[in-house]
């Protein structure tokens, strides 16, 4: 935490330092920024729009994380579910979701589901690639170990397959959730109607 601190610490002396040395319009200096974003804060039309952006990426990262955890542990513990399931994740993990994202506008128009869908299908296919790769990377010495101890299948499942995947499985949440935060950031700039983007469509005019 303290590393963190100093790091961010350095980063705004150093944005501070280098925006009164060039003075340049497209650089303003950290107080500047920093004074902005606190009067920004003081409106309260911009708090409603941002906690709609919180909430709908809360939302869609909700349902990414369900969806994606199911489907990579059914991959993980099943060949059948993984031979049914892994084209589709392969392919929305190499495709760039902005590529898709005008597909959503065109199904769901402007409005916070095409938002919501841009979310999860941003987050969904890392969580579910990750759990799978958790699943899959189990030491097979431990279901070993636990099956010539007495245990049962749904038992050897639960206490020591899923418990050995858990550190696993939260990097892909974590991983999961920069990704909610980016799509819900690219969604609502691309829709320039609701939300944050809304306001930075009216700062460009």
């Amino acid at each position: 935490v303290r590393a963190t601190v100093v790091g961010l610490v350095a980063g705004a002396v150093v944005w501070q330092l280098l925006a009164l040395l060039i003075h340049a319009e497209w650089l303003p200096t950290f107080l500047t920024v920093g004074r902005r974003c606190l009067d920004l804060l003081g409106d309260p039309e911009f708090r409603s729009e941002l906690l709609n952006s919180v909430w709908s990426m809360i939302l869609g990262f909700a349902l990414a994380s369900a969806c994606g955890l199911a489907v990579g542990m059914a991959m993980g513990l099943s060949k059948l579910a993984s031979r049914a399931f892994s084209i589709y994740v392969d392919i929305l993990l190499f495709i760039p979701p902005v590529v898709i994202t005008p597909i959503f506008f065109a199904i769901f128009g402007l409005s916070d589901s095409a938002v919501l869908a841009i979310i999860f299908i941003f987050s969904a296919p890392i969580i579910a690639s990750t759990s799978k790769s958790a699943l899959a990377n189990i030491d097979h010495d431990l279901v070993e170990v636990s099956v010539s101890l007495g245990a049962s299948r749904r038992q050897t499942a639960l206490l020591v397959v899923f418990r050995a995947a858990l550190p696993m499985i939260f990097t892909g949440l974590h991983l999961g959730i920069g990704r909610a935060v980016k799509g819900m950031i690219i969604g609502q700039l691309i829709l320039a109607v609701i939300g944050i983007g809304a306001f930075e469509a009216r700062f460009e005019q």
